[in-house]
């Protein structure tokens, strides 16, 4: 198998304070032809840009991991109501957002070997971001 580097940008963002704001970024980069396997390792890796501040400060809490449905809508997604396997989680604690979402994670080996969504949900203390990718699983 070749390892691959697929690059990816957030689809929504949410700002959780007084009034919940939703932004979706239709010109978000999605990766195309992304395909993970079982039985392998897979990495992930979040970078900061330019514009972000990289640190204790912009740290997520929790960041999530988990694959959907292809069929299923990002609108549906982004308002958790949906039925997802979930692939990683930590809790990230006061590591920076660069060491939080920096790990490995399996492709049950009983799945289906078909289309769906890879999803990376993080979460802040008043934000979230929902990264959303069609991924095919082989």
């Amino acid at each position: 198998m070749l390892s691959a580097e697929y690059k990816f940008g957030a689809d929504y963002s949410l700002d959780l304070g007084d009034e919940t704001v939703v932004i979706n970024d239709t010109n978000a980069q999605n990766a195309k032809n992304m395909t993970l396997f079982t039985n392998e390792t897979q990495s992930l890796k979040i970078e900061g840009d330019g514009n972000d501040k990289c640190g204790a400060d912009l740290a997520p809490n929790k960041v999530n991991i988990y694959l959907v449905d292809n069929t299923i809508k990002d609108k549906d997604i982004m308002q958790n109501s949906i039925p997802l396997l979930e692939l990683q989680n930590t809790d990230c604690g006061t590591k920076t957002l660069e060491v939080c979402a920096n790990f490995n994670f399996s492709i049950p080996d009983n799945i289906l070997n078909q289309h769906y969504k890879i999803v990376v949900d993080m979460s802040f203390d008043e934000a979230q971001w929902i990264f959303i990718n069609p991924v095919q699983i082989v």
